[in-house]
């Protein structure tokens, strides 16, 4: 069938993964990710992916492709963008640098703030006033504004703009945004109000900066796998769980800087909930870092993150992340401490067990504990040199005055700790038990580390689905097509009712369902959150509604909205003092249109088709966390059918990961073929 095939692309630090769905039928790659361009391990995997399965390589049987780039945020972190000028309100063109009073480190008396993105000498400070009710004060001096512009001419690549109250009021970024098209033509621009249209006005300005320092980069990118990508569209995963138009993501880059994890997050709630299980905690290491993140019930999102130190206030899936991967360098540093991370060794040179690399990685140290053997990487489809990482082991075992197993066991352990660590971030930290949620976990490297942090955890079970390296690739197949619009209101909730609210946000929806076309308004999910506070705070209390199915003229049950937040406010503080009136500051909504023929699954937990014990395809010496070499059967999960069951120690080797299953662990294949490791 022609136009049958939709691809997932999800570019990681050390491979670039591609899921194919075609008819039912799910195929996988994994090829090197090229840093210095991206691009090209990507349109060389599809097009591998083609020659192998496609009938003389057509070209014209893949339908839709669904890219997750990490290109935004390696330009970010890199420090790799255009040359930016930022034009701003006058006398507040240093606000981008002063920022916040919040220090990352409390008590360093020589912290350092990450540099601003804009120097100095391109922040243009123009005269202009809105009011924080909308109205102008002092209207825009174009004449100035055009001067000091003609003097930055062949100096700056993007333009951010960024007013006071420009959220209230777009006239005067609008009008900025007019003139520098005409003055400066090839240089894209980005106006606050239309990437963040929300108060607070620093998070705004940063957000604005951040999209037009990565446009002119991601426009390359994006123009490239346009051309050279096959398929009749192309769309780029956001931040927030969605999918986005290539043109939108050339407009909005900056919504494209979280978007692998947002897709994991995706998969693992999908294949978990096929599986009859609501509450995880979704575990993703891959070759540079981990990410992990709280599902209860369905994702979590947040307004404000950071990307390089900087922030950025953009609706996104609530993903904490570490430098913690299966790349990760362990080295013993000055004072005689053992050190893993979070520099990495990426796809170039990669550990030392793939031939090019030198340093001794997370991924070496298992090879040495004979947790993975030449014919584990990528199914034996990968060369690789064993023999590389003896010595290394050997070298900081030296160094750290102990045998080269304690070593390498080390070296485990205290990655271990990092990821336990940030687990307890999104999970006790925010008042969740671990014990009452399911371990998801995938990404290559998880599989190997998932058992030691629930046991670390008191987490009961651990979910391993099929093809574990790829599920952020998969995650972007199901991914639904999702379009935001806010509108800062800051009004008094006793001047705010129901119906006014319910008003406001079906304006918002209205603006948001017109990118969706036709499509029939049953086809679309609305949201509405609502951002509110007692008055006189500074931060806001989250309120989510999800339309009414069948819906009248009551769209959403806001009725009650005022008591719904002193609840949650009450079960958040365990304090209320419900004489201080309350404020609405943010209406915003979300609209979602699933994608054709999308699979979400649902339902509770199927029969399993056998209850057999299945049989390894070897054996090998393992040196597992009790300190001791046990004789560990070796299986290849493709073996493996719904209900086989087996007890620890075992070794399940796949294609895109391995799982290791220590000692009094209990593993079941369930009917989905998921590993189900208590």
């Amino acid at each position: 069938m022609k136009h049958s095939w939709i691809i997932g692309i999800d570019t990681g630090g050390t491979f670039t993964d591609i899921v194919c769905r075609r008819r039912g039928e799910l195929l996988v790659l994994k090829v090197p990710s090229t840093r210095d361009d991206p691009a090209d391990a990507v349109i060389r995997g599809v097009e591998t992916l083609l020659a192998a399965n496609a009938p003389d390589g057509d070209r014209s049987v893949v339908g839709h492709v669904v890219h997750g780039s990490t290109v935004a945020t390696n330009t970010i972190l890199e420090r790799k963008g255009a040359a930016t000028a930022f034009v701003t309100t006058e006398g507040f063109g240093d606000l981008v640098e002063i920022g916040r009073q919040n220090r990352p480190s409390l008590y360093d008396l020589e912290v350092r703030r990450p540099q601003p993105l804009v120097p100095r000498a391109l922040r243009v400070e123009v005269l202009e006033r809105t009011l924080p009710d909308g109205s102008v004060a002092t209207g825009l001096d174009e004449t100035a504004l055009r001067e000091r512009l003609e003097r930055l001419a062949g100096r700056v690549e993007a333009v951010a703009i960024g007013f006071l109250f420009s959220y209230r009021n777009q006239k005067h970024e609008r009008a900025a945004e007019s003139l520098i098209r005409r003055l400066l033509p090839s240089v894209p621009v980005t106006i606050s109000s239309r990437v963040s249209p929300e108060m607070r006005e620093y998070e705004r300005f940063s957000t604005a900066i951040l999209n037009a320092y990565v446009s002119p980069r991601m426009e390359r990118y994006l123009e490239r796998l346009q051309r050279r990508l096959p398929g009749r569209s192309l769309e780029i995963m956001g931040s927030g769980g969605g999918t986005v138009p290539v043109d939108r993501a050339r407009k909005e880059p900056v919504s494209t800087v979280l978007s692998g994890p947002a897709a994991g997050v995706l998969g693992a709630r999908d294949i978990a909930r096929r599986a009859g299980i609501d509450r995880v905690i979704t575990f993703d290491m891959g070759g540079t870092s981990t990410d992990v993140s709280l599902v209860d019930g369905d994702v979590g999102y947040r307004l404000e993150s950071e990307i390089g130190g900087l922030p950025m206030r953009l609706p996104v899936i609530d993903v904490h992340t570490v430098g913690a991967g299966g790349g990760s360098i362990a080295r013993v540093d000055a004072g005689g401490g053992l050190r893993v991370g979070p520099e990495s060794a990426g796809a170039d040179p990669g550990p030392a067990v793939y031939g090019r690399g030198s340093d001794l990685t997370v991924t070496d140290a298992h090879v040495a504990l004979g947790r993975l053997a030449g014919d584990s990487f990528l199914g034996g489809e990968m060369a690789v040199q064993p023999e590389r990482v003896r010595p290394l082991v050997g070298e900081l075992a030296r160094a750290m005055k102990t045998s080269p197993s304690a070593a390498a066991r080390g070296v485990l352990r205290v990655v271990n700790a990092e990821m336990e660590r940030a687990i307890r971030v999104v999970s006790q930290e925010r008042g969740h038990d671990p014990r009452a949620f399911t371990l998801v976990a995938f990404g290559g490297a998880s599989g190997l580390h998932a058992v030691s942090l629930a046991r670390g955890l008191l987490i009961p079970r651990v979910l391993i689905p099929p093809h574990p390296g790829m599920l952020c690739a998969w995650g972007m197949l199901s991914a639904e097509r999702i379009r935001w619009r806010a509108r800062t209101v800051q009004r008094a909730a006793v001047t705010l009712p129901p119906r006014e609210l319910v008003g406001v946000a079906s304006g918002l929806i209205d603006e948001a369902s017109a990118d969706f076309g036709d499509l029939p308004r049953r086809d679309l999910r609305e949201t509405l959150e609502l951002d509110m506070r007692f008055e006189g705070q500074t931060h806001v209390l989250t309120m989510r509604y999800d339309a009414r199915r069948g819906r009248s003229a009551k769209r959403f049950a806001v009725d009650r909205y005022v008591e719904d937040f002193l609840a949650t406010y009450r079960e958040r503080y365990r304090f209320l003092d419900e004489s201080w009136p309350v404020e609405v500051v943010t209406v915003r909504v979300s609209v979602a249109a699933r994608r054709a023929g999308r699979k979400t699954g649902g339902g509770g937990r199927g029969r399993a088709t056998t209850r057999r014990r299945p049989r390894p395809r070897s054996r090998r010496r393992v040196l597992h966390d009790d300190g001791r070499t046990h004789d560990t059967p070796i299986f290849q999960r493709d073996d493996l059918r719904p209900g086989d069951r087996m007890r620890g120690p075992a070794v399940i080797a796949e294609y895109s990961g391995t799982t290791l299953a220590p000692p009094g662990c209990r593993v079941e294949v369930d009917a989905w073929g998921n590993l189900v490791l208590e």
